[in-house]
């Protein structure tokens, strides 16, 4: 009896029916992933699906899709040429998709023909207006390296070439090997941007607009040259033209990474940092691998938001690859040292209306360190155009020859004034004080000695003169004897001099 009961609740039981998942299972929960912008979650998914189901095209189309939304866009073109070549060659959709992987690569002659191979095999599909858009923008930016190879290496060649020769202050070079492309290539954009800069950065900044507005006369699209434009309009102090660009450039929704870094790092620069930190932060997102400057860039904008964590989490990676910046965090530009030696600090004062600011952007150029940032500033700001004064004490700081034999007179004076003004630093630095509104005083005074005449002697005698004036004139407790005692002078040379910068201040 007891047996029959057990065999009865045995059979009441019923059967327990195990669950395994199918491809099709994980390839719809990846779908609904991805719809809901869960791109990690859907990656895991769709890579499961394809574990399960190798051999169906559609997963490995979607997986494809998905990973150049994550900015994996070799690995993507992978997948789509394996479903072409080995699963679905039907499956036509897949060449426009390789188009656009290439094309965000900068494989702009790979990006065309796939492009136009999926137009001619589907002129009405549904990706045909997509593609001819992409056709577009690629012979916008691209224009002649659509060529045959050699003519593409002869003319990148040519490009660095320019380039290092606008490094190099050669831009009379520069322009003539510029404007020899262009003749060639006429629709070779990127040298007109760059003759744009050589023209910039020699002085001929009308030219230099002309340039540009040629390019957006017949390439309105061209990011770089619009780029450039608020560029040179900034440097030029013309604010409502800067703004003017920027409305524009902000409804932008370039495809391609290079013109994303181009449009955030351009809105860095120019201060706009909430603009700057939706493009960089977006290809950091997509996994994209920048060199120095895009992580430099990422990490400013970041602090300049208040997102401390990413600033410095980016701040390590600028530091991996130029081991120099240690120490240089945006969150430290209070420290007047650190502050001093930012390029982008320097470049402010050189472009600067003010002759005393002028003289000291010069001077801490002088003091730098690091060529990478001397290059930085000497690329980017308008040297050529510096007045002669200045133009003259830059050509001492860099120990070229004067550019006219006018100002060959003013150079023995530069080691006067640039020598005292290392000693005035050099003691400021020792009591981590700060030297700017020391250091401008004492140009202000030189200038002001020079444009009366006035003979300049005794550095030492000039150094520990300024500084008891400018503690005097900023309300400090000082004495002539402390100053006279640190710079090795008699009190009453001090008390001479101390009355000459007063009549030079007066």
């Amino acid at each position: 009896m007891r047996k029959d009961i057990r065999l009865r609740r045995k059979q009441e039981k019923g059967q327990i029916v195990s669950f395994h998942p199918t491809g099709e299972y994980y390839f719809h929960r990846g779908i609904t992933a991805y719809h809901r912008r869960e791109l990690a979650k859907a990656k895991r998914y769709l890579e499961r699906a394809r574990e399960l189901e190798p051999l169906e095209p559609t997963i490995s189309t979607q997986l494809a899709i998905l990973y150049t939304e994550l900015g994996f866009f070799e690995k993507s073109n992978e997948l789509l040429l394996e479903v072409m070549d080995d699963l679905d060659p039907y499956m036509k959709e897949c060449l426009y998709f390789i188009a656009n992987n290439y094309a965000h690569l900068g494989w702009f002659r790979e990006a065309y023909q796939y492009a136009t191979r999926y137009l001619t095999v589907e002129p009405t599909g549904e990706f045909a207006e997509d593609a001819e858009d992409l056709i577009e923008l690629v012979e916008m930016d691209a224009g002649d390296l659509l060529g045959d190879e050699e003519e593409e290496d002869e003319l990148i060649y040519k490009q660095e070439q320019a380039r290092q020769l606008i490094a190099d202050g050669k831009y009379d070079e520069a322009i003539a090997l510029l404007n020899e492309v262009i003749q060639e290539h006429p629709e070779f954009w990127s040298a007109y941007n760059n003759l744009s800069l050589a023209f910039f950065h020699s002085g001929q900044i009308q030219k230099s607009f002309e340039i540009l507005d040629e390019v957006l006369d017949k390439n309105p699209g061209n990011l770089h040259a619009r780029c450039n434009l608020a560029v040179l309009f900034y440097y030029e102090g013309k604010k409502d033209e800067v703004d003017a660009v920027l409305r524009g450039l902000r409804i932008v929704r370039p495809i391609l990474q290079e013109h994303r870094y181009k449009l955030g790092a351009t809105f860095a620069l120019l201060g706009y940092y909430e603009d700057a930190y939706k493009w960089l932060k977006l290809l950091a997102r997509k996994g994209y691998e920048g060199d120095g400057a895009f992580y430099y860039w990422l990490s400013i904008t970041s602090h300049q938001l208040g997102f401390t964590r990413e600033a410095e989490y980016y701040w390590k990676k600028v530091v991996e690859q130029d081991p120099e910046k240690a120490g240089e965090e945006p969150w430290l530009m209070d420290n007047i040292q650190i502050h001093e030696e930012d390029p982008y600090y320097i470049m402010a004062l050189v472009t600067s209306e003010d002759t005393v600011e002028i003289m000291y952007g010069l001077f801490l150029l002088s003091q730098l360190s690091s060529q990478e940032k001397r290059k930085l500033i000497l690329e980017n700001a308008p040297v050529q155009q510096l007045p002669m004064m200045e133009k003259a004490y830059l050509a001492y700081i860099l120990k070229r020859d004067p550019a006219a034999e006018e100002q060959e007179d003013l150079l023995p004076m530069f080691t006067f004034v640039h020598d005292t003004a290392i000693l005035l630093s050099q003691e400021l630095f020792g009591e981590d004080k700060e030297y700017k509104p020391v250091i401008l005083m004492w140009f202000s005074v030189f200038l002001r000695g020079v444009a009366s005449g006035h003979t300049f002697k005794n550095e030492k005698a000039y150094a520990s003169a300024l500084q008891v004036v400018w503690h005097q004139l900023s309300g400090q407790k000082t004495t002539i004897k402390e100053w006279a005692t640190l710079y090795g002078v008699s009190p009453s040379t001090v008390s001479k001099y101390c009355k000459v910068i007063k009549e030079l201040l007066s």
